[in-house]
């Protein structure tokens, strides 16, 4: 990485003293603002009236952003290698993910109404295409999955003679997720909560919480989900932990006991050095050094408090919140948490604990 402003072209210039840019990368604008902790790779080039990228962004190896008015993404971004972005303006709120080889734009890009909209912890998963010919709005926690199409136009063959002509924005609500191959024609807005099935044809607009899925889509459940009840919750906190627990000895944990997950409610493991148990919802569970409490909101608050101070880490899954003490394991099972759908957003960017395995590999001289 090299000084921050040999690589930046701009009139007016804020840039935090802890920014890493890569030697090859490069940022023009009139305006540039890059808050603390930011990563810029290696061949990046980004081009816009306005650069604002937030706290503990990284925008990776390979990547290109031109947008005619602005580029603002909220803190702790992260744009994957060799995405190309274009339009007028891409406006993203915190938390916001972009996979590998990931392109906005295309035809229209340049155009007056080329903005893209992602609100927070908005994901946008590898080789998905968003066309900004017209203005496309995605909701907060929204996952466009890979290799997904959002269309603002469609025209080509000669609409005097009676071919389609179309232009129209796409607002995709909050909550909702088109899951792979699908593609989601000009005009379709999806309402929340709604969940489009792989390899769907979103050709008509989708009402708020429901299932669709199918080319042409079609309305599978009208009523959609299904809220669990609370011993289905239960089980539901128990399987993660399960299947949380699978992954320990691969991750180098040592003294992994689950064996009576079911009765006792608790998982207990070592890990560099240090001994820890994860509770869940249980009344009796003691809360020294390394107890880490997973709770559902129908716990006891006198028991699993809002505010957890001390050496005792505290999620509660109902209302996606944290609170108490973190180190590399509590951020470790927050990870994991948002793999099974409990996405905990906090000032800091997730951070899992990898394979022992590739922890062991000769370093790089």
């Amino acid at each position: 990485m090299a000084e921050p402003l040999a690589q930046i072209i701009a009139k007016d210039v804020s840039v935090a003293a802890d920014v890493a840019i890569a030697k090859s990368a490069q940022i023009q604008a009139y305006s540039v603002r890059i808050e603390e902790g930011a990563v810029i790779g290696e061949g990046v080039r980004l081009r816009a009236g306005r650069v604002h990228l937030g706290r503990g962004t990284q925008i990776c190896a390979d990547t290109s952003g031109f947008f005619v008015d602005s580029l603002e993404i909220g803190p702790f971004g992260f744009v994957d290698r060799e995405c190309s972005l274009r339009g007028r303006s891409l406006r993203a709120g915190a938390h916001f993910y972009v996979g590998e080889r990931v392109t906005t734009g295309g035809g229209g890009a340049m155009g007056p109404r080329a903005r893209l909209v992602a609100e927070d912890a908005v994901s946008i998963f590898s080789e998905t295409y968003v066309n900004l010919a017209d203005n496309v709005t995605l909701g907060a926690g929204t996952a466009l999955s890979s290799r997904v199409a959002i269309l603002t136009h469609g025209c080509w063959q000669p609409v005097l003679e009676g071919y389609p002509f179309a232009f129209a924005p796409v607002n995709v609500g909050r909550d909702v997720v088109v899951y792979f191959g699908s593609t989601v024609l000009p005009g379709c807005h999806i309402g929340d909560g709604t969940l489009v099935g792989a390899n769907s044809l979103v050709n008509q607009p989708l009402p708020s919480g429901c299932l669709a899925a199918g080319n042409p889509v079609r309305i599978i459940r009208e009523t959609y989900p299904q809220k669990p009840s609370a011993a289905r919750m239960q089980s539901i906190a128990l399987e993660i932990l399960r299947m949380y627990a699978e992954g320990l000895d691969y991750k180098g944990f040592e003294n992994v006991h689950a064996a009576d997950l079911d009765q006792e409610r608790e998982l207990s493991f070592r890990y560099a050095g240090r001994s820890y148990r994860l509770v869940l919802d249980r009344a009796e569970a003691p809360q020294d050094e390394g107890t880490i409490l997973i709770a559902l909101s129908t716990s006891d608050p006198s028991v699993f408090p809002k505010s957890v101070r001390g050496p005792v880490a505290y999620f509660d899954l109902l209302t996606s919140s944290m609170s108490g003490h973190t180190d590399e394991v509590v951020e470790d099972v927050r990870d994991f948490l948002r793999r099974t759908g409990v996405r905990i957003m906090v000032d800091r960017p997730f951070r899992v604990i990898g394979p022992r395995a590739l922890r062991d590999l000769p370093a790089f001289s």
